[in-house]
């Protein structure tokens, strides 16, 4: 259970934060290049297979309205007005959940970070879901 994530933003002691799953292996410098690009929140857009046997399409989208799905797993972030915004926004998301389930057609258990990060940046941007960067 980790409805905490939002809580990031406000412990991190750096300009630049990654946040990852405590199950997410690095095994390359691939994320260094985060620190390269412009964008002030980033999370992955699709989920990915590493051992190519499986294709993970299905997970593109959720709940009943079939909202993109962004992944919580790497989150990247700078101390910047609009990366708190996002962060209060899933912090808003959690602590209303219940209706945001029932808004957006999915269950209300388990609570799910993944969900929160994607409908804050669906806020954020407008709910202007081609404009919301991922990595």
């Amino acid at each position: 259970y980790n409805a905490n994530r939002a809580s990031a933003w406000d412990i991190t002691p750096y300009a630049e934060t990654i946040v990852l799953d405590s199950d997410y292996v690095v095994n390359s410098n691939q994320l260094n290049l985060l620190f390269e690009q412009p964008h002030d929140f980033l999370c992955h857009r699709h989920a990915y297979d590493i051992a190519d046997k499986n294709s993970l399409v299905g997970f593109d989208t959720f709940s009943k309205t079939r909202l993109p799905h962004f992944w919580a797993t790497v989150l990247f972030f700078r101390t910047t007005d609009r990366a708190k915004e996002i962060f209060d926004l899933i912090e808003m998301i959690r602590d209303n959940y219940d209706h945001y389930a029932e808004l957006y057609g999915f269950q209300r258990t388990p609570f799910r970070n993944d969900y929160a990060v994607t409908i804050a940046q669906s806020i954020n941007y407008g709910h202007v879901l081609d404009a919301i960067p991922s990595i």
